[in-house]
């Protein structure tokens, strides 16, 4: 319900008329209404992804550019994206709030897919820790925290 009451506070905000409060206030709801649509998104993801292996649907990559009308590339982006959230549910339950972006899911899916299976079980073992770093620090400083902890798993 509480994201309900999101959307009808961004509904209901007259841009031009807004005081700078107003204004940073639907900055935060915005944040909040695309983390948890981004979260969402994963959990279709990984469901289609489950029914694809089963055989009762097309791959996911497929789906989600048809229904997103999006490229190839940006559907396979938040494929990878889905798979990070799946083995991070620390993460997702950040993104969902609105306390980090899709940029912080990036930086760890890309982070996770260059890694063996081993050192990937490993590095999601780490989501907690990597779940707090991502809320108080930037993408790109998260992407450089995300390298060092690699270097340090090795």
């Amino acid at each position: 319900m509480a994201l309900a009451s999101t959307a009808q506070r961004l509904d209901a905000i007259d841009v031009d008329a807004a005081p700078i409060g107003g204004l940073l206030a639907a900055l935060d709801d915005l944040r909040i209404l695309r983390g948890s649509a981004s979260a969402l998104e994963a959990r279709i993801a990984r469901r289609l992804a489950e029914r694809n292996g089963a055989g009762e649907a097309p791959p996911v990559s497929d789906t989600l550019t048809r229904s997103k009308r999006s490229s190839r590339r940006e559907a396979e982006k938040a494929e990878r994206r889905a798979d990070a959230l799946g083995s991070a549910p620390d993460v997702e339950r950040h993104l969902t709030r609105g306390r980090i972006s899709d940029e912080h899911v990036d930086a760890l899916a890309n982070a996770a897919s260059k890694l063996d299976d081993e050192r990937r079980d490993e590095l999601f073992d780490l989501q907690h820790e990597l779940a707090d770093r991502a809320c108080s620090t930037t993408p790109a400083g998260f992407a450089r925290h995300l390298g060092t902890v690699i270097d340090q798993l090795d």
